[in-house]
Formats: structure tokens, C-alpha cells, sequence
């Protein structure tokens, strides 16, 4: 008999009538590398595609790691962990593990590296490994120690002759050359696609030429970690040939001696969507690291020109109605400056060839505007200068601050914003609609926001719309630049009624939910971590939700009103009682998970369930069965949305805020199936649609121990036992839970 099985859960299960859950058999993408999680009579181990790569995968996949320098030792049998009153702090950080610090109860301290073995806990300082009964212990801190920072390419000013050349080109076959510049290392990454330079979008190439100098005569590996593919050549040998490859991590070896330079050559591609490039290497005389441009040099003399705009000066602000004067200072220390081109939120408006380095911007529309400069010289060789931002105000004077007022896109047209009797009246013309992917080919509307650090939840209310094929309301955008950012809002337009609308990358299409509604209506939309929720209400005071999604926004977005027209038409949008309130909702569960019986929760995707359990991958296979189970969560579910689940009451919990009723019938192929006395059988997509699974009411008990872990799961169980190298936690339900020591974050002793 398998001992996994004797050691822990019910000790008939029939597997083959269970499903697997979410993560059995899944492809994980860390660090643009897949990784597959296997089953085995060893447990869970892991593959990757990554021909000679390092197996290091990232802590979001902590259930497949091991934990640094810390090892629970092999016993024979199980023995008990804690007596009462113990508390054993484990902080599971993302970082290297190097040590921790014991207390006693007695007031002693000890650092070191920790183990179990013999029921002991042993801390292993520098001097000696220390011997600790349990029942001695107080606290058991478990600190890492963060990696240095990388290198990035646009960080700092290169070393004299090191570094590489680099040719940026706009496509991306390295035929349309855009600039010329020097990079120090070769270390970047851009979930989004786009770098922030103004000459390129999410399409581009690079090609980086020079040479590099090992420290060591032996063998090294070049590691390159690319998002979509590249090529590296050195001293003449093909390494690495991935230009046509999948986004991954790709290595290749090649013997050199110490002090010799070898030319090396770089060709890297983005075809769309996220963007990466780093080159590593790694030999038997040093650690895997980025190439440091000590060992970087140029192909030649090369010196970058220098760039630094003189006027407007940063967080100015300029009236609307006058031109803008522009000014850059530039200087090139081995040759001379040839042009300088001034860009305005990524456009350009103008070009210089000759001193003085200045031109006037007029028409400048009313908003924040992010200005930069390009300096080449003769050589063609070029610099981006810092940004500056300005505030410019509107013709009726700026709306009162922290709000700001930015036209989003290619729009010609004058667009305008102002407060009256606590009313904001935005009006645009022109401007198109919404998203690039319906009204043409780029986004392009009004926006009047503030800055939103986190969580938190805008409000409003629309009281009018005047004007034909228009539209207003709440966004919540990943930034005012660029013309296609991800982006969620909740707006009305005439016969249509309020549309939820999402666009989760800025190359895809947007998703939309529409329902009939008037004017006036309260809009509101939230932020908790990466799930938005749109609500909306008739009188403020009973809200509706229209769905939810999760999207992967910066910490920093903005949050505001909106509002666009078609082409040559006018629209004019009124709101009130507008507020912006930072800070997270109000949660019931913060993570997706199972609920159990006890009130334990378990963090984890399920991805199939059957009627009568389910079966996941976790250290090793857990069979978890419909009675012992309360809910199955399927994203973080605010208070609001909670308060639908009454007492006794079983079905599921739909993100549009109802309730269906009825009995579970299993989850298949994406769909969960409910029975209903009235309705009969239904089914709801669980992502789209399903916010919860409710089997039953949650019967907590008082818990021995409370186990908390890394990902969010905490654990209230009734016996704690070491096996092996795993850690055994079995709640109230009666289901077993194996833990591995990094997945830890606090065990506490109840009784």
C-alpha cells in the first residue's frame, strides 16, 4: 500500500471517479519558460522545456519547489510536531533562504540554518548546531535575503567602450531601423508589449553586435530568457538558435579562455505581446548571472549623444490657449548633434537640425502630457532623454486637483472639462468611441481621472447625455499613454443602455456585458488586486453587479469619467456625486480556494470537480470529497457579494451578483451543473459566470493548531505530524493536507 494513502485521508477512495483538479497535467509559464507538473509514485516533480536550463522556478509555483538551505530530515514514522503553546514562524519568502532565528522561551537566540530530525528542532549557527526540544521554542523566524538588483539596459549611463551596440528596429525581421543606441547589459522585460520608447510599439526587433571577455579559461553556458525568440553568435559559433522559437529559456555552451574578446552578436524579435531578453551566463568558476558590461565591449569608439529638455520644466503647468515653447539642451562628446526630435505622449510634433535646440507646440490639448527629446549625432548613435509631464488647462480653467483632464489618441479635436456646482461636464467631438477594436483602429476619448495607488472603487453618477452617437462613463486604464492600454469600463450609450467592457491586453479585442438601463444611473466600479467588479444602481443605495474579471493592471492606473462622440459629433455628459476611495474592498475571501467543512480554507484552481469530490496535485494527491467540502471559490468575493449566500442556502453565487439554487451536479469542460427544482438542470462557464460553488454552511470548530501558509491557505487543524520531509496537517473534515517547509508561513498552537 502506497503510504501517502495510509498516512492520510479516508482510506477507501475510488480515484477513478474523481477528477483531477486545476493543477494536474497544467502547462505553467515561469520566467517565459513551461514548466509541467507530473504525477508519480514519487509525487510531484518537475520538467522543463528548457533545454539545459536552471530548474528555478518562481514562488508562485512554490508546491513544485525545495526550500534553499532549509531540509526537514527523514525520521522513521510520524511523530507528534508541537505541544501547546508553540509557536513556530516560518516566513516563506520569494528570495534565497539563508537563515533563521529561534527564540526560547528561556530568552536565548540562535541563527542559523534550521532542520528537524528526532523530534528536535536543530539550528545550525557558525559555531555549533544546537539541539531544541519543541516544547522550548518560541518563535521560529525564517528571513531571505532579496536577489541584487538586475541590471536593466536603459539604467545609467554606459562605461566608457563597454557595452554593445544596439540597431532598434520597427518590425520584427531587423529591417525597418528605427535608432541607434548603447546598451549596458541586455535585461528587459515588458509584460506589455510595449518598451515606452516612442519609435516602437509591441512589434520590434534588436541586434545587438560587440564582443565579450570571460574572466575564466573553461567552458560557459549563455543562458537567453526570450519572449518571442532570438539568436546569439560568439566568436563565430551559433549558441544559441531560437529565432523562430517560442518564448522560453534557451542555453547553449562554448569553451573560451580568460582575457580574450570574442565577437558576439545578438538578434532578438518580439512578433506581438510581451517582450523579454536576457542574456546570463553561467561556468563552473561563477554563479548564473546577467553579463555584467565589464565583460561587454563596443565594436569601436562609440560615445552617446547627450539629451536633457531645458523648458518646459516638470509639473509646470500652461494655459491651453498659448503655444508652448519646447526647449532641449544636447551636447555629443565625439562628434556633433545632427537632429533632435521633440515627442509629446509618444508623437511626434516636431524635428530640429540646427542650434538653438527649441520649437514651439501649439494646439495643446487640456491634460497631463509626458514630454521627451531624441538627440543622434553624426553617427547616427542617439539618446531619450528623461520625461518631464506638464499639466495644460482648459479654455474654462483646470478642474480642481487631484483630477486631470487627458484626451486619449490621435485626436485633432478640442475636448474640454470643468466643475460647477459639485456637476463635472465633460464634452468631446470627434473623438471616436471607445476601444480601437469598433470604431477604428486606435482608442480616442475624453478622460478625467486621478491616479488610483492600488485597491480601491470609483463612483459616479450619470445624470445626462446630450449629443447623437454618444457615449460616458467610469474607467478604470493601465495609464493615458499609449493608444490600446488595458482598460475596464462601465458606460452608457442611447439604446444600448450600460455596457461593462474590458480589454485585458492592448492587443486584443474587448469583451462586453450589456443591460438595458436610463438616465440618470449610478455607475460603480472596484479594484481588489487584479479582479475588477462592475456594479450598477438606479437610486445609489441597492446595486446590482454586472460581472467581474480578472486583468493584470500596474499598481498605479487611473480612475476617472470618460467620454467620447463619433466622428464630427458633440457630446456632452454630465456627472455627480463622483468619488474615488482608495484602499481594498471589504472581502469575504481574498483568494480562490476551497472552503472546507471546518472553515479551513485551502488556496488553490480547481479545474474539474465531480459530484462526489475532487482530486488535486498538492506535494502529492489529495482527495478531497463534496461532504467534507462548504465552497468552491472561484475568485475573491467582496462582502457585497457574500451577502447573497443566506443560511441553508445551496447552488451557486454568479458574478452578476444573483443566486442560482439548486443541487451540484459536477463541474466538465468548463462548465459547473447545477439541478434546480424549478429550472431544471442548468450549467454556468466557471469563469465567466461563477463567483462560488455553495454545497453547505460552514461548521467551524476550535482547532488545535492554525496553520497558515505562503499562498493564503490557513488550515485549522486538530493533529500536526512530521513524515518524512513533509509536514501533516489533518483538520476537523478529516482531510489531510501535506505541507512542504517553504509553503509555510505560521504554525500556532491553540489550546
Amino acid at each position: 500500500m502506497d503510504r501517502r494513502k495510509r498516512d492520510c485521508g479516508p482510506r477507501a477512495v475510488d480515484h477513478a471517479s474523481l477528477p483531477s483538479g486545476g493543477n494536474s497535467g497544467t502547462v505553467s509559464r515561469v520566467g517565459g519558460r513551461q514548466l509541467r507538473m507530473h504525477q508519480g509514485r514519487r509525487g510531484n516533480r518537475l520538467k522543463s522545456d528548457a533545454a539545459g536550463a536552471e530548474n528555478t522556478p518562481q514562488r508562485q509555483h512554490m508546491p513544485c519547489m525545495r526550500l534553499g538551505n532549509v531540509a526537514m530530515r527523514r525520521r522513521a514514522g510520524n511523530v507528534p510536531m508541537f505541544c501547546a503553546a508553540i509557536v513556530l514562524v516560518v516566513a516563506a519568502l520569494a528570495g534565497r533562504v539563508s537563515a533563521a532565528i529561534v527564540q526560547t522561551r528561556d530568552g536565548r537566540s540562535f541563527e542559523g540554518e534550521v532542520s528537524f530530525d528526532r523530534g528536535k528542532l536543530i539550528v545550525k549557527t557558525p559555531r555549533e548546531a544546537v539541539q531544541l526540544a519543541l516544547e522550548d521554542v518560541r518563535t521560529a523566524d525564517l528571513r531571505a535575503i532579496p536577489a541584487a538588483p538586475q541590471r536593466k539596459a536603459s539604467a545609467g549611463a554606459p562605461l566608457p567602450g563597454r557595452g554593445l551596440r544596439a540597431e532598434y528596429f520597427g518590425d520584427a525581421d531587423h529591417n525597418e531601423l528605427r535608432f541607434v543606441t548603447i546598451d549596458p547589459v541586455v535585461d528587459f522585460d515588458f509584460p506589455s508589449g510595449l518598451c515606452g520608447d516612442p519609435l516602437l510599439s509591441e512589434t520590434f526587433s534588436v541586434r545587438w553586435t560587440g564582443f565579450v571577455t570571460p574572466a575564466f579559461s573553461e567552458e560557459y553556458t549563455f543562458y537567453l530568457e526570450v519572449d518571442d525568440g532570438a539568436r546569439l553568435i560568439v566568436g563565430g559559433n551559433i549558441v544559441i538558435d531560437r529565432l523562430r522559437s517560442p518564448a522560453g529559456i534557451h542555453a547553449g555552451t562554448l569553451k573560451m579562455k580568460a582575457g580574450q574578446k570574442y565577437e558576439l552578436r545578438l538578434e532578438y524579435r518580439n512578433a506581438g505581446g510581451p517582450a523579454r531578453c536576457r542574456l546570463s551566463w553561467s561556468s563552473p568558476s561563477r554563479s548564473r548571472e546577467i553579463i555584467p558590461p565589464e565583460n561587454l565591449w563596443l565594436p569601436g569608439n562609440l560615445m552617446l549623444p547627450s539629451a536633457k529638455i531645458l523648458s518646459p520644466r516638470h509639473l509646470s503647468a500652461h494655459p491651453g490657449t498659448q503655444p508652448i515653447a519646447l526647449e532641449a539642451s544636447v551636447a555629443d562628446p565625439d562628434g556633433q548633434v545632427r537632429k533632435v526630435e521633440f515627442y509629446v505622449d509618444g508623437y511626434s510634433v516636431g524635428t530640429v537640425s540646427r542650434e538653438p535646440w527649441r520649437l514651439m507646440w501649439t494646439d495643446a490639448a487640456p491634460g497631463r502630457h509626458l514630454i521627451r527629446v531624441r538627440a543622434t549625432d553624426n553617427s547616427g548613435l542617439s539618446r531619450l532623454s528623461e520625461p518631464v509631464t506638464i499639466d495644460v488647462t482648459g479654455e474654462s480653467g483646470a478642474i480642481p486637483p487631484p483630477w486631470i483632464a487627458t484626451t486619449i489618441g490621435r485626436s485633432s479635436t478640442r475636448a474640454g472639462a470643468r466643475v460647477a456646482d459639485g456637476k463635472f461636464i465633460l464634452e468631446a467631438r470627434g473623438a471616436g468611441m471607445w476601444f480601437g477594436d469598433e470604431w477604428g483602429k486606435t482608442d480616442s476619448f475624453l478622460l478625467v481621472h486621478q491616479q488610483l495607488p492600488g485597491d480601491g472603487v470609483i463612483t459616479a453618477r450619470l445624470v445626462s447625455l446630450e449629443g447623437d452617437e454618444g457615449a460616458a462613463g467610469i474607467m478604470v486604464r493601465d495609464g493615458i499613454r499609449g493608444e490600446r492600454a488595458p482598460q475596464v469600463l462601465l458606460g452608457f450609450a442611447p439604446g444600448t443602455g450600460i455596457t461593462f467592457r474590458r480589454r485585458e491586453n492592448h492587443w486584443e479585442q474587448s469583451k462586453a456585458t450589456q443591460e438595458k438601463a436610463d438616465l440618470p444611473c449610478w455607475l460603480r466600479l472596484s479594484r481588489y488586486g487584479k479582479q475588477f467588479t462592475a456594479w450598477w444602481s438606479t437610486d445609489g443605495t441597492t446595486w446590482r453587479a454586472m460581472g467581474s474579471r480578472d486583468m493584470i493592471m500596474r499598481a498605479g492606473v487611473c480612475a476617472g469619467l470618460a467620454v467620447a462622440g463619433a466622428e464630427q459629433k458633440t457630446v456632452r455628459a454630465v456627472f455627480d456625486n463622483v468619488s474615488v476611495v482608495r484602499g481594498s474592498p471589504s472581502m469575504e475571501t481574498t483568494s480562490p480556494g476551497i472552503l472546507l467543512r471546518s472553515g479551513s480554507l485551502l488556496v488553490c484552481q480547481i479545474g474539474q470537480m465531480s459530484d462526489s469530490g475532487v482530486k488535486l496535485f498538492r506535494n502529492e494527491e489529495l482527495v478531497i470529497y463534496t461532504a467534507q467540502i462548504a465552497r468552491v471559490m472561484f475568485r475573491p468575493i467582496t462582502v457585497e457579494q457574500a451577502r447573497r449566500i443566506e443560511p441553508g442556502r445551496t447552488g451557486v453565487l454568479l458574478s452578476n451578483g444573483d443566486f442560482f439554487d439548486g443541487e451540484f451536479a459536477g463541474m466538465k469542460d468548463g462548465f459547473v451543473r447545477v439541478n434546480s427544482v424549478l429550472f431544471g438542470p442548468r450549467r454556468f462557464h466557471w469563469y465567466n459566470e461563477v463567483l462560488a460553488i455553495v454545497l453547505r454552511d460552514p461548521v467551524p470548530a476550535t482547532p488545535r493548531f492554525e496553520v497558515a501558509l505562503a499562498d493564503g491557505s490557513l488550515l485549522k487543524a486538530k493533529e500536526l505530524t512530521i513524515s518524512g520531509e513533509k509536514l501533516r496537517a489533518v483538520d476537523e473534515s478529516g482531510v489531510c493536507v501535506a505541507i512542504m517547509p517553504r509553503e509555510l508561513l505560521t504554525i500556532r498552537a491553540m489550546d
